[in-house]
């Protein structure tokens, strides 16, 4: 019985690994790939094959699963289900309203790979290598020269808080992750030359976020109307396109929301600045290590190290957004999720933080870049240092 799930999980894994290797290609030299991506997929088949006993099992994850399980067992397939009427009522049944795509994203995993748990939790560890991909191209645009933006992409695919989240549960966050700097990339470089290409792509990935998170483009919208409104790293002529673009993001989802979601919204937020301050601390420091309760027991290790690396990660955002005028959008955008969730008690652990992980990491491999090289250099006092794009 056993034997089975076992080789598929291996042979799934190195299946994977090699995809993500072609994917990642062109991001870092073969042998830095390589076991990057070795200890990647190496990581979760450790895991699931001698370690995994039920015991950091959440909620959700158990639910999206069931949704899978469920659709697969009544016939449907990931494309049947959204032919036939039934399976697609069925589907928005099962998911208990609009946000169907995970749902369907574990329909995917059992019919695939077959009907474990492991299933989409290894789909995700190869989502987080497109996310990488993404990074690394992010990076460049930004100015970022190749030698940063490799190690940027090998920081990302190893760091702790995106291993932890998706290798060891079934939660749509990478999805998420993924979405969101496929969205704030495409915003950023709206910012530096408005085109219809970045307008549609725009559009059809806030479309795609109505199935999974419905207000991660009204964020990402109030971010750039506040960057459109200061001015803040923009050529001037393409300031009002991108302040009429955002204004035009904020009202559609904020339409959406009102029509949906508002009253649930009204009777969860608490705006006063008491609240909001704690609720700003709880977002930048859970979980403490000494209150991670058995089922979030992946995040242990990762919640030391995101304690000793807070201050290096503030600083490192200050050297982005010093460095780069791309990434003050990203910026901004995390700051707006950190204050968003600071006024809902009930939603403030890491998993609500882990949605802007990447403008987290950058900043955390920023500051360590930067220190690195000054270390090396034998200066801490360049005035160079903090202003210089790296290479």
């Amino acid at each position: 019985m056993m034997a089975a799930p076992f080789l598929q999980l291996v042979a799934w894994a190195a299946f994977l690994a090699l995809a993500a290797g072609a994917v990642l290609a062109r991001t870092m030299p073969p042998r830095m790939l390589a076991a990057c991506l070795v200890i990647k997929f190496l990581v979760p088949v450790a895991y699931f094959v001698w370690f995994a006993d039920g015991t950091w099992t959440l909620i959700d994850d158990l639910r999206y699963l069931r949704v899978g399980l469920e659709l697969a067992g009544q016939g449907y397939t990931p494309l049947s289900v959204f032919l036939s009427r039934t399976g697609l009522g069925q589907l928005f049944v099962l998911s208990e309203g609009v946000h169907v795509m995970y749902g369907w994203f574990n329909l995917l995993a059992v019919t695939l790979i077959g009907p474990y748990y492991y299933s989409p939790v290894i789909l995700n560890v190869f989502i987080t290598c497109l996310s990488a991909r993404v990074l690394w191209r992010f990076a460049v645009e930004a100015g970022y020269g190749p030698r940063y933006a490799s190690a940027l992409t090998a920081f990302y695919l190893l760091h702790w808080d995106v291993v932890a989240w998706s290798t060891f549960v079934n939660v749509k966050d990478s999805i998420i992750v993924l979405l969101t700097l496929l969205l704030l990339r495409a915003l950023a470089r709206f910012q530096r030359a408005p085109t219809r290409r970045e307008l549609v792509r725009t559009a059809l990935i806030s479309l795609a976020f109505v199935w999974i998170r419905f207000y991660v483009p009204a964020i990402a919208g109030l971010a750039m109307l506040i960057q459109a409104i200061t001015g803040s790293g923009f050529v001037p002529r393409h300031r009002r396109a991108f302040m009429l673009t955002a204004l035009a993001m904020v009202l559609v989802m904020g339409w959406f929301i009102q029509s949906r979601w508002l009253g649930i919204i009204r009777a969860q937020i608490h705006w006063s600045p008491g609240q909001v301050s704690l609720g700003l601390v709880r977002m930048l420091t859970t979980p403490q290590p000494w209150s991670v309760s058995p089922e979030y027991g992946f995040l242990f290790i990762p919640s030391i190290l995101h304690l000793i690396m807070l201050v290096p990660a503030m600083v490192g955002a200050g050297m982005l957004w010093r460095e780069s005028p791309m990434l003050r959008l990203p910026i901004i955008y995390m700051g707006l999720v950190l204050l968003l969730f600071a006024a809902f008690p009930g939603e403030q652990g890491p998993r609500y933080r882990h949605q802007a992980v990447f403008v987290l990491v950058w900043a955390q491999f920023t500051f360590a870049w930067h220190f690195l090289r000054a270390l090396a250099q034998g200066a801490f006092t360049s005035p160079q240092l903090a202003t210089r794009l790296p290479t």
